[in-house]
């Protein structure tokens, strides 16, 4: 039996951590029949987003060839692909100016604005994955969901802390927008692969039983030569650091911010060594300040602000949770605000 897992995200839900033990224990995971491929190009090695951006931006489109060959030539059981960018490529919106590197900070995000085509646009690319993936007698759609306020603080802190954005936090969460409807990306992924195909994990500590990686597993249905999830689990060497992707305080996010609307312009070469001097500077000073703990808060927005800005979720949440979890109380994230 042919499976094949497509781990979409969302970022900032331990994708990181997911990706590294992925990536980490690829020997042991080929010894139990599931193929977690490499990804052949100069910026990833443990994840698969370079698959989203490379059917985002044409130019880069001569990686995919090789890697979905890899793909339909593998004998394993089982094939895993992780990249995070699937869930908000192609719709998070437009860029400033063509992305010429697979180098993400080449291409400064400045005039943000959210994509009205993107629901089109989503559905080619997945119907494009789909099409280039070898047949399969399972596909498992898993996708992690954080509350949309607490996505948008994270991703907000690694865009400004990367040096890709120097915008108020107002403007870059029109950018996303789009991407933050939970239930219409799932519908799109459910049109094309089937509603029982789609498996929803909620990215807050209460219903992350055992941890994201387990979680992970569990919904791919990842148990190896033995079908025991549990006890493949056990035997993974997993990543030391329980926050390998830490964000940057209050503090530094505010320098960092200003740092980064200096350096914009320059040609991509200045700008990767002056954005290289940039972030350690930033990290210096949230080293002063303390990193924040997994699931804490930063507080950019006000509470009035959190629930205003929940509000145009609701409704999607709901269906989120009563369509993909069969929750009857339509509760999707149980966390108070």
């Amino acid at each position: 039996m042919k499976r094949i897992v497509l781990h979409i995200g969302y970022g900032k839900t331990g994708t990181t951590a997911i990706q590294g033990a992925l990536a980490t224990n690829r020997q042991l995971l080929a010894d139990e029949g599931i193929l977690y491929p490499e990804w052949r190009d100069f910026v990833e090695r443990d994840n698969h987003n370079g698959v989203a951006k490379c059917l985002t931006y044409r130019e880069h489109e001569g990686f995919l060839p090789s890697f979905f060959d890899g793909l339909h030539k593998s004998a394993a059981n089982t094939i895993v692909i992780s990249g995070e960018t699937l869930a908000i490529y192609p719709e998070r919106g437009a860029f400033a100016r063509s992305q010429k590197s697979m180098v993400d900070g080449s291409v400064f995000q400045n005039g943000y604005r959210a994509d009205p085509n993107w629901r089109i646009k989503k559905r080619d690319l997945i119907g494009e994955l789909k099409s280039s993936l070898p047949d399969a007698d399972e596909v498992r759609v898993v996708a992690f969901l954080r509350r949309q306020d607490l996505w948008l603080e994270s991703v907000y802190n690694e865009d400004v802390k990367g040096g890709y954005s120097a915008a108020d936090f107002g403007s870059f969460g029109e950018y996303y927008k789009n991407s933050l409807h939970y239930d219409q990306q799932l519908e799109l992924w459910a049109d094309a692969f089937g509603h029982q195909s789609i498996d929803v994990r909620v990215y807050e500590k209460d219903q992350l039983e055992g941890g994201v990686v387990q979680q992970f597993f569990q919904a791919g249905g990842l148990g190896g030569k033995g079908g025991d999830v549990n006890a493949l689990v056990a035997k993974l060497a997993l990543p030391a650091n329980a926050t390998p992707n830490p964000r940057l305080s209050v503090e530094a996010l505010a320098a960092r911010r200003k740092m980064n609307a200096r350096i914009a312009w320059l040609p991509e070469a200045l700008w990767l060594r002056a954005n290289s001097w940039v972030r350690k500077r930033a990290d210096a000073i949230s080293a002063r300040a303390g990193k924040d703990a997994l699931f804490s808060r930063q507080q950019l927005m006000t509470e009035s602000e959190r629930a205003i800005f929940l509000e145009q979720f609701q409704i999607g949440n709901e269906r989120v949770a009563r369509n993909f979890l069969a929750r009857e109380d339509g509760v999707l994230f149980r966390d108070s605000l």
